[in-house]
């Protein structure tokens, strides 16, 4: 369980909608324990549907029927689950690291430093809860998605909290545009990881069919329970 936290957080910053059918590639770049691994990360988008292939999962998620699937590519496996059952796991997690004492206060601050990624100019946006993760973005006007429903998707895959200081600054974020580069710091139990997000390349696309199905060979299962622990 605490895998699929930790991916769907991910995902929930990375996440981008379109009303036309979008493909996108970025470089994933994780370093933990002095181990670096990069990835190839890809999204199709088309209306109300997003699937992201980060290499170790599949997630697609539904927003017509509000709901999701996610597949461990390597067992091969997959289960859905509604909006409101990855609400309540998200807040569940984080209700628990409250409890251990964790320092998980939300903060959005939109500064004035830009940069110039693969040829687009962008401006710097920090994201933080805490000393738990602390995420630097940078969003360009250079590419015309819409903005409105990744706070739709905030609000499903994001904690509360947080949920609601994303809300407060949706006008100012939505100027900037897209969010094209991404670097989150992890840290939990004195264990630091960095996972850095470039954008690649993207195109309008006619979206082939089936890709937002549950993937092919797979076996569905059951979803896991995540359970508050019980006092003694």
């Amino acid at each position: 369980m605490k895998k699929w936290f930790l991916i769907l957080g991910t995902f929930a910053l990375m996440l981008n909608f379109a009303f036309a059918g979008y493909y996108i590639e970025q470089k994933v770049t994780t370093s933990q324990r002095g181990q670096t691994r990069e990835s190839l990360q890809k999204t199709w988008i088309e209306g109300p549907y997003t699937r992201v292939d980060t290499g170790k999962a599949i997630i697609i998620v539904d927003f017509k029927n509000q709901k999701a699937i996610l597949a461990d590519t390597s067992k091969k496996t997959y289960f859905e689950m509604n909006f409101q059952q990855m609400n309540q796991m998200m807040n569940m997690a984080f209700q628990m690291m409250k409890q251990m004492g964790m320092d998980i206060t939300p903060k959005v601050e939109v500064t004035n430093q830009t940069k110039v990624i693969n040829g687009h100019k962008c401006v710097m946006v920090n994201i933080s809860m805490g000393n738990l993760q602390k995420t630097e973005e940078c969003f360009t006007k250079d590419i015309k998605l819409d903005f409105s429903a990744y706070m739709k998707a905030v609000e499903i895959l994001f904690p509360k909290d947080l949920a609601e200081a994303m809300k407060a600054h949706s006008a100012n974020l939505a100027k900037l545009g897209y969010p094209i580069y991404a670097k989150t710091v992890t840290s939990v139990m004195g264990q630091s990881s960095t996972t850095e997000t470039i954008l690649v390349s993207y195109k309008e696309m006619k979206i082939p069919a089936g890709i937002f199905a549950p993937p092919e060979g797979f076996k569905k299962t059951e979803a896991p329970q995540m359970r508050m622990p019980q006092g003694r």
